[in-house]
């Protein structure tokens, strides 16, 4: 029986593997909650936020401090989320044999990185496993008494992890918060364009809506639309552009406009000519349109 302390080297890759996604989560729900108000993100930050910690904690105490409890705990979330993972992969796979159709390139890739995170996640909970076994076997030192009192090194450790933590967590703040931009190049929108699109103005609620509106031609906006717009569960729809036979109605991105303006022709225009995209299903939704008498194009997308 080997009752070693020492951890192997594969187990001490993915510790640091797995203290970085915690410190990352971390940093990423500390960011949407200092964002400005966003219940949705703000609501999932309460759960991201104690997860990342601990699982950066644990993973620590469990490898380099020797902790079989805390290893233990490492081997439970870890084994929870590869299990969901791999749930979703099954969910994607089973939808793709219903719809007895061809799927989309993307949506099978997204299926196989769901699939590859979802076993590396239970590896790495089955080495965290092992490891907490060996501890609780072992005859020289009690759990957790291998040894007391912080290091150098550790303490070297602590300062360079929060220092990634705060500058993750003001670039997710900053990458959080809506905005509004007017009057752009399409490289710098926040989503692919038609390839000849320019005057671009956008508005993004992060984890909730984009909406962008655009100049381009018919051709190129025909284009882009074909070439997959929206969500994968959109893009594997089917649904196709067609002609306005009756008036569409768009709100403008404009940022001196706020939602209960009075004046409709500053806050919303009516598409009379021109191509109609429309994709919805329960709160999701995915819609574009482009206005023949003035060759501007709109899109609008939201998750909630």
């Amino acid at each position: 029986m080997d009752n070693s302390s020492t951890p192997p080297k594969r187990l001490i890759a993915c510790s640091v593997l797995v203290i970085l996604i915690g410190l990352c989560w971390l940093s990423f729900g500390l960011g949407a909650l200092l964002a400005p108000p966003n219940p949705f993100a703000g609501f999932g930050s309460f759960l991201v936020v104690p997860l990342g910690a601990a699982m950066a904690v644990q993973q620590y105490r469990g490898t380099f401090r020797a902790v079989a409890s805390a290893a233990s705990s490492t081997a439970i979330l870890l084994y929870l989320f590869g299990g969901m993972l791999m749930m979703a992969t099954v969910s994607g796979m089973f939808q793709i044999a219903a719809d007895l159709t061809i799927p989309d390139m993307q949506l099978l890739i997204l299926i196989g990185t769901l699939l590859a995170i979802g076993v590396g996640l239970i590896s790495m909970a089955r080495l965290n496993q092992t490891w907490s076994r060996r501890l609780q076997n072992r005859v020289l030192f009690p759990d957790g008494a291998s040894r007391k009192g912080v290091s150098l090194r550790e303490l070297l450790g602590l300062t360079s992890a929060v220092a990634l933590v705060a500058a993750m967590t003001a670039w997710s703040a900053r990458d959080n918060s809506p905005r509004t931009v007017e009057h752009v190049a399409a490289s710098e929108a926040p989503m692919h364009l038609p390839a000849d699109a320019t005057d671009v103005s956008y508005s993004v609620m992060p984890t909730v809506s984009i909406a962008c509106e655009f100049t381009t031609s018919e051709q190129a906006f025909r284009a882009w639309v074909d070439s997959g717009i929206g969500s994968l569960e959109s893009n594997s729809s089917g649904v196709q552009l067609v002609e306005i036979t009756e008036p569409v109605t768009f709100h403008r991105i404009r940022s001196d406009v706020g939602p209960s303006d009075a004046d409709p022709a500053k806050s919303r225009v009516t598409i009379r000519r021109g191509l109609h995209y429309r994709w919805s299903e329960e709160d999701r939704g995915v819609y574009a349109v482009f206005d023949r008498e003035t060759n501007r194009g709109y899109f609008h997308s939201h998750s909630r």
